[in-house]
């Protein structure tokens, strides 16, 4: 907890059990709640009827193991991405509207082929923004790259992908697929 005040991040490694990612693996890769098509990617949200145990018992754990992080915050969403060839890099930059984000990786680690984890970026939006404004993909990969580009005068902070790391930042921070 201490590392994630001082930083605005935390990396767990090895957050589920064996048993339990074998689990998520399983429903991931063959469930069919995988309904929504972004630009390139398969998402999976609530809605579409992602809503596994295992997710929800994460949730409670993390509450118990990290108060201080998270008990303030009430899980308001959560999702699963799958890329494949058409939109390999991601998701673009972008902030959320929320406090705490928890990016875990499933995918086994010989199935990436480069990349895949996270860039955060130290600059948070002014809060009286509306979310379209921070959360949206771009209308050209120039208007992208110019936020980019200002983000990186800033700290940035790299966090390489790996099978069941957890990724644990502040939410509204610019951030991106890497």
């Amino acid at each position: 907890e201490r590392q994630y005040v001082a930083e605005r991040s935390l990396v767990l490694d090895e957050l589920l059990t064996a048993e339990a990612l074998g689990e998520l693996q399983a429903y991931a890769q063959h469930g069919a709640h995988f309904r929504t098509l972004r630009a390139g990617y398969l998402g999976a949200f609530p809605s579409d009827g992602l809503t596994h145990p295992l997710l929800l018992q994460l949730v409670i754990e993390l509450n118990a193991a990290a108060p201080a992080i998270f008990n303030s915050h009430a899980l308001s969403l959560w999702w699963l991405f799958k890329y494949g060839d058409v939109q390999p890099a991601g998701i673009g930059l972008h902030a959320d509207p929320a406090a705490v984000n928890v990016n875990l990786w499933l995918t086994p680690d010989e199935a990436c082929r480069s990349g895949g984890g996270l860039l955060l970026y130290e600059h948070v939006p002014p809060l009286e923004g509306h979310t379209i404004t921070v959360n949206h993909e771009f209308a050209t990969a120039e208007a992208e790259e110019k936020l980019r580009a200002s983000l990186r005068l800033g700290k940035m902070t790299r966090i390489s992908y790996k099978c069941n790391r957890a990724a644990i930042f502040i939410s509204d921070q610019y951030h991106e697929s890497e």
